[in-house]
C-alpha cells in the first residue's frame, strides 16, 4: 500500500507514515504529517514535522521518491531544512502494522465552553476492535461535558461524504435512540 491509505481491514503493509510532498531546485523534500503507532516509522523514531531530504544516503529525486513508500527497506536523512545535511539517519523496513484510525483526540478549554476534538486518519473497520476504540474516544469526550466536537477529516484521502455516512452508521447503530444523520 501507499502507507498512508489504508484498506477497510485496518491494516497496511509498509513504513506507516503520511508525507507531503514538495520540490525546490529539482529535488524532492518530504515533510512528516503523522506517523502511526507501532508502525516501522514510529519505531524508528520518526514524527510529525521531520524534514526528510536524503534517502539512502542521496538527495530524493523525481526519479526515486516513490521509494519513500515502495521500497522494502530505507534509511532516510533528517535535515534541519533543504541545504543542510543530514542530522540523523533513520533506517526502517517495511512490515504489517494495524492502522489505529484514531491518530488523537482531546480537550480544547475555553472560557465559556469545552470543545473535544478528534483526528481521524482512515475509515477502516475491525469489528468490535474499532468499535470499542471508538466509543472509548466518544465515552471520555462525553465525561468532560464537551459543548462543541471537531472532527478532524484533513488526512483521510478517501471518498469523505461516503465514509463519513459508514463512520456516522457505525456510531448511530450503538445508539438505538439517535436519530439518522444524513452527509
Amino acid at each position: 500500500g501507499l502507507g498512508e491509505i489504508a484498506d477497510a481491514s485496518g491494516y497496511d503493509e509498509g513504513f506507516g507514515y503520511n508525507l507531503t510532498f514538495w520540490e525546490k531546485e529539482g529535488y524532492i523534500f518530504a515533510d512528516v504529517n503523522f506517523v502511526y503507532p507501532n508502525s516501522p516509522a514510529a519505531k524508528a523514531g520518526l514524527k510529525r514535522g521531520d524534514l526528510i531530504t536524503h534517502m539512502d544516503g542521496e538527495r530524493i529525486t523525481t526519479e526515486n521518491y516513490t521509494n519513500l513508500y515502495y521500497a522494502s527497506q530505507l534509511s532516510l536523512g533528517l535535515s534541519n531544512d533543504e541545504v543542510s545535511e543530514p542530522y540523523e539517519t533513520k533506517k526502517l523496513t517495511a512490515q504489517t502494522y494495524t492502522i489505529d484510525p484514531v491518530l488523537d483526540y482531546g480537550l480544547i478549554p475555553l472560557e465559556n465552553q469545552t470543545i473535544g476534538y478528534m483526528i481521524y486518519t482512515d475509515f477502516v473497520f475491525r469489528g468490535n476492535t474499532s468499535l470499542a476504540q471508538l466509543n472509548n474516544v466518544f465515552q471520555t469526550l462525553k465525561s468532560a461535558n464537551i459543548d462543541e466536537f471537531i472532527l478532524d477529516l484533513r488526512y483521510n484521502y478517501i471518498d469523505v461524504f461516503h465514509s463519513m455516512n459508514t463512520w456516522m452508521m457505525m456510531k448511530i447503530m450503538r445508539e438505538p435512540h439517535a436519530q439518522r444523520v444524513q452527509v
